[in-house]
């Protein structure tokens, strides 16, 4: 019974309560579980949902050294999720960089960290599919997951609608196909999708659930905010 995940998660709320209580009675601050990064603000659609791409060129991205300068610091000690987002994150060319100063900050401040996250639009597909391998050689030895998760907003036309641009979802598909080739060999590669709800794609999730289920990837829907 205690391998059930409701019995798993009735405990971890359970345990999230005390701490809270405990926090809130001692006055002392509490740690953050979960992080997310913008690493980019450059990308290369133009999503209706999303005004990242009209970022002028003067806003400069935060250099790599100072976001692993920050993750160093005790207060990120106890992160159990680091999600790293843009934009579009494969158009950094650092990105690589990134990964394995984070792989070696495992071994000092990021101790309880099971899993990297990539949000990506896919598009990219050759250097994704050039990357993920050796994101993945990185993060393996350290018993870090690699989770990419490909933004798909609809199935075929709707998808290239959504987000302006010209065979958006020909190429986000054949970045998932090449990612699971990569999955049948690493056992530490997960792939997911995500979804934005929009009135022009709401038609879309039955389609893309049964997109997610034949290509054995896990699913979060969001709405638009």
């Amino acid at each position: 019974m205690t391998g059930h995940p409701l019995t798993h998660l009735i405990l971890q709320l359970f345990k999230n309560g005390i701490r809270y209580r405990y926090l809130k009675l001692t006055g002392m601050p509490a740690k953050p579980h979960a992080v997310s990064f913008e690493i980019t603000h450059q990308c290369i659609a133009k999503c209706i949902m999303c005004n990242i791409w009209k970022t002028t060129p003067e806003v400069e991205d935060l250099p790599i050294e100072d976001r692993i300068h920050l993750l160093s610091s005790p207060f990120f000690s106890d992160i159990r999720e680091l999600d790293v987002t843009g934009g579009e994150p494969y158009l950094r060319q650092d990105l690589l960089e990134f990964i394995e100063r984070v792989s070696r900050l495992k071994d000092e401040n990021l101790k309880a960290m099971p899993s990297v996250a990539i949000t990506t639009n896919g598009f990219l597909t050759l250097r994704i599919l050039e990357y993920t391998p050796k994101m993945l050689e990185l993060l393996l030895p350290k018993k870090v997951d690699l989770v990419i998760v490909c933004a798909m907003d609809g199935i075929g036309e709707p998808h290239d609608r959504i987000r302006n641009y010209k065979d958006a979802w020909i190429r986000v598909n054949n970045t998932i196909q090449g990612l699971k080739k990569i999955r049948r060999a690493t056992p530490n590669l997960v792939i997911g999708l995500k979804t934005t709800v929009l009135p022009q794609n709401v038609d879309q999730l039955e389609k893309i659930a049964k997109y997610a289920d034949a290509n054995e990837l896990f699913t979060i829907v969001s709405q638009c905010i």
